[in-house]
């Protein structure tokens, strides 16, 4: 829920995902936050998906 002078927005969600990588001795955790999505009002749908294009491009250069 999104506050709004003392109540909630209606229909406005913030999303978030965490998690970390690899998984047995980690090297990162990284946390999305989406205020608003503008597509889904759900983070499997929005927070997720881009935390795991962020989290690939993390190792990829972690391991030059």
């Amino acid at each position: 829920q999104v506050a709004e002078e003392g109540g909630y927005k209606e229909d406005a969600t913030i999303v978030s995902f965490i998690g970390f990588s690899p998984p047995h001795d980690p090297d990162f955790l990284l946390f999305v936050k989406l205020q608003e999505p503008g597509t889904s009002p759900w983070a499997a749908e929005t927070a997720a998906p881009l935390w795991f294009r962020m989290a690939e491009q993390i190792s990829l250069s972690l391991r030059q």
